[in-house]
């Protein structure tokens, strides 16, 4: 959520941009292709040659530095990262972002989340589910 306007007064920070979108997919151009929260892989540990997440955000204005990290939620660690600066002149505009990870490695099905940072604070997330073949 952002911050009450009142408070923005005395942040000297950039205000912190809302998040309207962040989805997992197999490719990413101006429209999404194969967009999924549960994907599945002929087996484990499952190797993937390609993963987009686009992003679209709003409220922002100035310069931030964005973290997406794909964290592995049965022991928290993370498994991928992306980062990047974006310049960000209007906050009325919507911002569009898209990260391209390439073989990525999942060890097993289990639940996984992709986390966006700007600034270090966070934006948002997003659940990925890998399973297996023969899993329901």
């Amino acid at each position: 959520m952002s911050q009450p306007p009142a408070d923005r007064e005395h942040d000297p920070r950039p205000p912190l941009p809302v998040l309207n979108a962040l989805l997992v997919c197999d490719e990413a151009i101006k429209e999404e292709i194969g967009i999924f929260e549960t994907m599945r892989v002929p087996r484990f540990p499952a190797r993937l040659p390609r993963l987009c997440v686009y992003v679209k955000m709003t409220d922002a204005e100035g310069q931030y530095e964005i973290i997406l990290q794909l964290i592995r939620l049965d022991d928290l660690q993370v498994i991928g990262e992306r980062r990047l600066t974006a310049a960000l002149g209007d906050r009325m505009a919507a911002g569009e972002l898209v990260f391209r990870f390439r073989t990525l490695t999942l060890l097993h099905p289990g639940r996984y989340e992709f986390r966006l940072f700007a600034d270090g604070r966070t934006l948002g997330w997003c659940s990925l589910r890998p399973q297996g073949g023969t899993d329901g």
